[in-house]
Parts: C-alpha cells; structure tokens; sequence
C-alpha cells in the first residue's frame, strides 16, 4: 500500500461504478480526511480437488488444504465456475444472463468448496490494511460535526414519516464543528407575502420586523448566541461564531453554503439527532427547488456518485436496532446521533426516552431552549423570531455536549477499525464477529471461514432446554474465603447459551444438527400402540417448545440408560 505508516484508516467502501476501492484516509501530511481509488482485489480460497470430499459445507479449514486466487469481486461468479467446473460451471453458464448480479453471486458461494468468497469486499481490504499498518489506531484524530435543521410550518406540519417530503422551506440550520472551532447559524429570509395564505400577513410582520433587527445587529446577535446563558458559554466560549443570512429566493445557495462546509472542514462524522428527518430533508430540498443535488453534496475529488438513504424496512423497529442509513460519496460519514446513542448502550437498561432534551440533562445537565412568547411550534418561527434561531444553535449545543460526554464517535471508529466492520454493519454482531475472526484466523491459526452457511429447513433443529441445577447444589471447589471454598465463585467455569453461538462456532464444535453424522432415533409409536415396552422413568412421548410446538421425545436416552 501507498499510504504513510502515520495514516489512518477512517473509512473504505466498495464501489461497482466505477469498481474501485474508495478508501478515506486521514493524511498526516495535509492532517485532514483525504480520498484515494484502489483496485478491488480480493482473495478467495478454494479446497484443494484432492480435498474436496465433502457434500456439506465446513465451516472452516487449513489453509494448506486450499489455495488462493485474486480477482475482482465482479468476476467472483465465474472464477468460482471456472475452478470448480461440473454442475457449478452449468449452473453459471446457464444463468448468468438471467440472475441478477447478486444472486447469482449468492447461489455460486453456495459451493461447499468455496471460501471467504461471500464477504464485504471491503473487509479485504481493512484485512490487508491490518496486516501492514498493525491494529492501533489514534482516537485523539477522530472529527464530528452536530448539524440541526428547523423548516417553516406554519401553513403545513413536516410530515416526517416520509423522508422525500421536502415541500416546506428550511428556514434556519445550525452546525458546529469542533475540530476548528466554528460554530455557524444559517437564516433564510421572510417568505413573501404572495407566497403565503393572507391569513398569515400578520404574524409574517411580526418576523420580518425581528428580521431586520438581526440583519442590522449580527454582531451583537453572534454575542447573544455564545452569551445566552452559562451553559453555551461553557461549550461555546472559544468558538468562532459565523453567521449566514439568506434571502428566501436563496434557499439553495443556504443549503449548498451548509455542504460547502462539511466538505471544506471535513469532519469525519455529520451528526444529526433524529437524522432521519434532518439528513434527507436537506437533500431533497434541493431537488425539490429544481437543482442536482449530488453536485452540492459530493466533493470533487469523488468518482462516486453515491447519495440515497436506506430505510430499515424490517417492521420490527427499535431505535436501537435501526438499520437506516444514509450512503454518501463523501468524507464524512453522515450519521443519527440518537441511533448511536441507543445502539452503543442496547445492552444496558432500557431508557423511557431517546429525546434530545432527556439524554442531555442526564448525560450533560444541559436541556434545549423552551423560554418563547409563542403559544406553538408552529408559530415559533413567526411570533418570536430571534429566540426561534436561539432554539436552532441550542440543538446542536446539547449534540455537542452529549458527544463531549459519550465520545460515541470515537466508540464507533474503534469498532469499525478494531472488527474490520463497515459503519453500517457495526452494530450487527454477525458482521463484526465474522469479519474479526476472519483476521484472527488467518493471524494466528492459519484458517479460512466458509461463506455463510445453509441451513437444511426440512430438518426439525428444535431440541428441549436443558436441565438447569440450584446453583446452592454445586459442590464446594470454588475460590477460598474465610477458609473455606466457595460454590459459586469457580474459576474456569462458563456460563454459556448454546443456542446463541454463531452457527459456523456451533458447527465447527459439533453442536449443530447440520453435523450430526448419526442419531439413534426409536419411533416412540411403538410404545404408543404396546408393541413394545416402555421401562425407563420417562412415559411422555412428546414435548413441547417455548411456542407450544409439539415435537417427538427423543427416547433414545432414557431407554438405553434404562437397559
């Protein structure tokens, strides 16, 4: 690799178009997030044909049973069909005009001969980064931006259940970035009277009067921001305070100046709480007022072209468990502040809110403005103008003290980089324990993994719970207190759940029913009809799961401990 022994890997995303490694660095040199584009090689392995004995996949295997071969994800379908040949070959050859990429991909990993054929792509490449750069990584140069928007809803609420309703005006957007000490209020004009139903002349009055206070006052007014009370003196009192007034009909030069920023300064995370709002709104806006949005939002130096926003469409939402995701080409990674909240502390006890006023005053003491003349939200902006862009720079003041105190953006790069995980996939714990054993492996046992393993779906894998003993039962081998040992504090002990082991660990200690070479089965019928008896302690014939699924007894045991 290229890069000095000082870098640091911020980011790496595989691209189809053009296909390339985009790889985000953070350059000592220019000490800033810079891009590169590298060939997307990737190493696959393949058992060796004198090796290839089995009818099932293995979960894992030495790598002096396999070979390796490089080449382009895109040719991974016909490399496979090209090294394993027969019915995989056919099957390729037959499809391959018909399938889409994907799963023809998918099908062709199938092949139990095949490894690490499946992975992100982008995992090999952190793999080989690891390799030469080593696993430290300094935190101290992780970079985060807070960014909070307000749109003008006096006529028309946000529907903020559709990321794509843009129609409302972004009428104030506040943004801090740390790393260089700016924090910047963006304000868009008054609307004009004719755009604006009659019944709503007098309160626009209202604003415009505040309006032309500020545009002659914006010195005094930048005080006011940092001075309003003790708690934004403590967080802004060595910021630079910029501001940025607009006129209605520049609604896209306020938005694209919001752009110019991220990438001029180049934080290495945009955060928004509640970004699925934020975030897609600012995108969409600019489309919604007729210009390309993509050249505002992607910086020059990307051959990418990559923005569109991924709703999680599982049904089964919890904040915690979101998979929403903004794709960017750009250097910083635009993320909801809230869902990492949530996400790095899903483990601990669950909140009663994830709002931006509940955690920042039990994380930080601090709390959003809620001091207005207005009787509503909705003619905040209107009625009370000045104190409604107070509001707007307050937001992101507790997004900033909430990241001061959690540093969950630095959480977030030492997982990625630690368990060589996309930021997408950093909270799904398929991903990062597949992705880090891959490196382990390698490192220090010379294995591969399989791709993922299928599952036979005509087999019945329910098995009963088993027998859990009063911990008051367990025999006195533990730690010495007091003189005497304990039965309950035993060293080289664990505490395990089977059932929740990563199916390649389950298969690869024997403990899957897709290992399973022979099982005494008895047909419990036997006994139902008096065919033949039953002597052990056990005379019920069925068992029922935590569904209430009925299922066989497995009389095997009972009967030959009994004979």
């Amino acid at each position: 690799m290229r890069y000095s022994k000082d870098a640091m890997l911020f980011d790496v995303r595989y691209s189809r178009k053009p296909e390339s490694f985009e790889v985000v660095y953070w350059n000592p040199v220019t000490r800033q997030l810079e891009v590169e584009y590298e060939e997307p090689i990737v190493d696959i392995w393949f058992l060796k044909k004198e090796e290839r004995t089995n009818k099932r996949q293995i979960a894992e295997v030495e790598m002096n049973r396999c070979y390796q071969f490089w080449c382009k994800p895109s040719q991974i379908p016909a490399v496979i069909a090209q090294e394993i040949g027969g019915d995989w070959a056919d099957f390729y050859n037959a499809n391959r005009e018909q399938m889409s990429r994907n799963d023809l991909a998918k099908k062709m990993c199938e092949c139990p001969w095949v490894f690490v054929a499946d992975f992100d792509p982008a995992v090999h490449f952190r793999l080989r980064w690891l390799d030469e750069y080593g696993t430290n990584i300094d935190l101290t140069k992780v970079t985060e931006a807070q960014l909070d928007i307000e749109c003008d809803v006096i006529d028309k609420p946000a529907n903020a259940s559709d990321i794509e309703d843009s129609s409302n005006p972004i009428n104030a957007i506040s943004l801090i970035l740390d790393h260089v000490k700016i924090c910047v209020l963006f304000v868009l004009g008054p609307r004009p009277k004719h755009k604006l139903d009659k019944k709503f002349w007098d309160y626009r009055d209202m604003q415009v009067k505040e309006y032309e206070w500020l545009v002659k006052h914006q010195e005094e007014f930048k005080e006011r921001i940092r001075n309003y009370d003790e708690d934004n003196i403590q967080y802004l009192k060595d910021f630079e305070i910029r501001l940025h007034i607009f006129d209605f009909e520049d609604e896209y030069k306020m938005i694209k100046t919001v752009y110019d920023y991220i990438n001029k300064y180049r934080p290495m995370f945009c955060e928004s709480w509640n970004a699925k709002f934020d975030h897609p709104r600012l995108w969409h806006r600019l489309e919604y007022l007729g210009y390309d949005a993509k050249s505002c939002i992607i910086p020059k130096a990307f051959k990418t072209d990559q923005v569109y926003y991924k709703e999680d469409t599982s049904g089964a939402f919890q904040l915690k468990n979101s998979k929403d995701w903004f794709y960017t080409s750009t250097y910083a990674v635009w993320i909801c502040q809230e869902r990492l909240f949530a996400a790095i502390r899903k483990s601990q006890q669950e909140r009663r809110s994830y709002s931006l006023s509940s955690v920042g005053k039990d994380m930080c003491g601090i709390d959003k403005l809620s001091d207005t003349k207005s009787g509503t939200f909705r003619m905040f902006a209107y009625t009370d103008f000045l104190n409604f862009l107070l509001y707007n720079v307050r937001d992101t003041v507790v997004q900033y003290a909430i990241a001061l105190k959690t540093r969950d953006a630095q959480t977030l790069v030492s997982r990625s980089f630690k368990f060589l995980t996309p930021y997408p996939k950093c909270f799904q714990e398929t991903h990062i324990v597949r992705n880090s054993r891959e490196y382990y492996y390698r490192k220090f046992s010379s294995i591969v993994q399989a791709c993922k393993l299928l599952y036979d779906t005509t087999m019945d894998t329910a098995f009963k719970g088993a027998y859990v003993a009063p911990p008051e039962k367990n025999a006195p081998t533990g730690l010495v207190l007091n003189g005497k040992r304990h039965n309950n504090i035993i060293y080289g002990s664990l505490d395990a759940d089977a059932a929740s082991y990563y199916p390649s660990t389950k298969m690869g200690m024997n403990m899957d029913p897709m290992t399973l070479i022979y099982k005494l089965r008895i047909n419990n019928a036997v006994f139902k009809s008096h065919e033949a008896s039953n002597r052990s302690l056990n005379q019920n014939y069925y068992w029922y799961d935590s569904k209430n699924r009925p299922h066989d007894e497995d009389m095997s045991g009972p009967l030959i401990n009994a004979y």
